[in-house]
């Protein structure tokens, strides 16, 4: 039997079963026409050879690695542009693993570890992405530019040692390392980049991650505290510019799964991990933290707080300065004025703000409106709370966007903005509260102005940034606008999607459609504003068929919704980003007016 070394590319169809279920002549068929007209010419142009045909999988090898990485790239590419006119209940989506390894060779078949590895991979790939071991990284890091993510080592069936593992997002290239160059109106200071998705930095720069708070309370109904406690000691790390710190949405994707601090650190490319729980016994709190420096593999402090409730905010305190002091992070004087945000007077009252934050939806008027009833409890209880004031003008504005309010809201939300900023103006979220309303206002001077400050009181927000992104299209900085939101994603790994629809935003403005529709299509369960876009970007790109499937989509699920409602619900200070925006939405299909629309 001969061995060889060789490059392994295993690849199956994602919800194989389901499909199958509900529609097994057209799924077979719809597999077997991606099979003969897409994965194996990709593989033959790529050199190489498939091993096999499995039912819903894919056995190739291929005498280079790069070559076979790139054919993984081409297929999930491919793949992504064929599912554009289905339905996301219909797409058939493929996880693809690439292996480099010895396998042994009989009668055209291969077999060993080689082969086992490259189908473990498959498995822990993402559906359209592409998993790969350590070797292959490492031949393939500097000839292919793309986006890697290292998630460490992976204990996988039936092979004795940890694989080394990264992800590959096909639809995403290498992040770019420029900064963006100031534009017509006051340029937002740039903070250091850091070096790559991941939150690669210099050692001057550490980098940690908040994990979630374990919630030890017998009610399960004290989650909302632990989530905001890990929320809010994120929020405060992220202030000081000297620390490279993980979003709390990236964090949150290991709430609840078996972790290990070493591999969490790893795969985030960061080098310390704070960790902790929560229990709440009647008025009493204990909480436990410990700050673990994972590249040496020890703690730098373990410590418990045993308090009355009414003292959480003092233990958030202390655990920053812990943290700061272990760490050696030298603050500036703008560093210790943002740090000293006010404090919410009643725990009750951070309760309800952290329950409407956590109800906060704009599908519906009656759960937004629930969101908003839980703000309002929050200064009932504490006058003077900052935060919930700015959410409060928050929620009326959205309210007013998809139309559940008439045009006397927007006075009232710009007048508790101002006063969320009056209460707190150290603390940069009632900022970037104010500069919603203002930009909606149409006020754009003083919009972009708050959010200059925000930006000044945390300049590693990636929420923050997602939001300037989008502020920066309104004011024609496309160019500004693309770097942002690309600056987010590098803070936040685990990218939300509207984070996706901010790039697709901005690409559109920049009049890179392609680039667009790759942002927008990697949106998983796509809303109506996703469907609008899409529907406009393909309409640019002459897209036919796909733009008419899209805008039916669209007009599912607004039906009353026309270009004079989008020209109500957008803002842009020059006019000919409004009538690109608009034009884009009439070659797309949407009707002028209501009557249009009904004929």
């Amino acid at each position: 039997m001969e061995r060889k070394l060789l490059a392994i590319l295993a690849a199956d169809v994602v919800g194989y079963s389901r499909l199958m279920n509900e529609d097994e002549a057209g799924t077979l068929a719809t597999l077997r026409s991606r099979q003969k007209t897409l994965i194996e010419p990709r593989i033959g142009e790529h050199g190489g050879r498939v091993v096999k045909l499995m039912g819903d999988g894919v056995l190739a090898e291929f005498a280079s690695v790069v070559h076979a990485v790139e054919c993984a790239v081409a297929v999930q590419r491919g793949i992504a542009a064929s599912n554009a006119n289905l339905p996301p209940e219909r797409r058939m989506d493929l996880r693809i693993g690439v292996n480099l390894g010895d396998v042994m060779v009989e009668d055209g078949d291969i077999y060993g570890d080689g082969v086992n590895i490259a189908t473990r991979l498959e498995q822990l790939a993402e559906p359209g992405g592409i998993c790969v071991c350590g070797s292959t990284y490492e031949q393939v890091k500097h000839k292919l530019k793309l986006a890697y993510l290292d998630i460490g080592e992976q204990q996988v069936k039936n092979i004795d040692d940890p694989i080394r593992v990264f992800r590959i997002d096909p639809g995403r290239p290498a992040t770019s390392r420029k900064r963006p160059k100031p534009g017509g109106a006051p340029a937002l200071r740039e903070a250091p980049l850091p070096q790559n998705a991941a939150g690669r930095s210099d050692p001057s720069r550490p980098g940690i991650v908040v994990l979630p708070f374990d919630n030890l309370s017998a009610e399960t109904g004290q989650e909302v505290l632990c989530d905001g406690l890990t929320s809010d000691i994120t929020t405060d790390l992220s202030k000081f510019s000297s620390l490279f710190v993980i979003a709390a949405n990236t964090a949150f994707t290991y709430k609840g799964r078996p972790t290990r601090v070493e591999e969490v650190a790893r795969a985030l490319d960061v080098r310390y991990v704070l960790e902790g729980s929560v229990q709440q016994m009647g008025e009493r709190i204990r909480i436990n933290a410990q700050l673990i420096d994972a590249a040496a593999g020890h703690h730098l402090w373990a410590q418990r707080f045993d308090r009355r409730t009414g003292d959480l905010f003092a233990v958030q305190d202390e655990m920053l300065r812990l943290i700061v002091t272990a760490l050696a992070v030298r603050l500036t004087a703008a560093e210790h004025e943002r740090a000293a945000r006010k404090h919410p007077a009643s725990v009750n009252a951070y309760e309800a703000y952290l329950r409407g934050m956590h109800l906060y939806s704009t599908r519906s008027a009656d759960e937004l409106a629930a969101s908003r009833a839980w703000f309002d409890r929050a200064v009932e209880l504490d006058p003077l709370y900052a935060r919930a004031w700015g959410a409060l003008a928050y929620v009326y504005v959205q309210e007013w966007l998809n139309g559940w309010r008439d045009d006397s809201v927007l006075e009232l939300a710009e007048r508790y903005a101002h006063k969320a900023v009056e209460l707190d103006p150290n603390d940069y979220m009632p900022h970037s509260f104010l500069a919603f309303c203002c930009l909606n206002a149409r006020n754009f001077e003083l919009a972009m102005a708050e959010y200059e400050r925000a930006y000044a009181l945390n300049p590693s927000d990636a929420d923050l940034l997602a939001d300037i992104s989008e502020a920066l299209v309104s004011v024609g900085r496309h160019g500004e606008a693309i770097q942002h939101i690309q600056r987010a994603m590098e803070i936040n790994p685990h990218t939300p999607d509207w984070y996706r629809w901010d790039l697709g935003w901005a690409h559109y403005f920049a009049k890179d459609y392609e680039k667009a529709l790759v942002a927008l299509r990697q949106i998983p369960r796509p809303q109506p504003d996703v469907h609008l876009m899409l529907a406009a970007v393909l309409a640019r790109l002459g897209q036919t068929k796909e733009t008419a499937a899209e805008m039916k989509r669209f007009r599912k699920a607004r039906p009353g919704w026309t270009v004079a409602s989008e020209r109500q619900s957008v803002r842009f200070r020059d006019p000919a980003d409004e009538e690109h925006w608009l034009q884009g939405a009439r070659m797309a299909g949407l009707p002028e007016d209501e009557a249009a629309g009904t004929t």
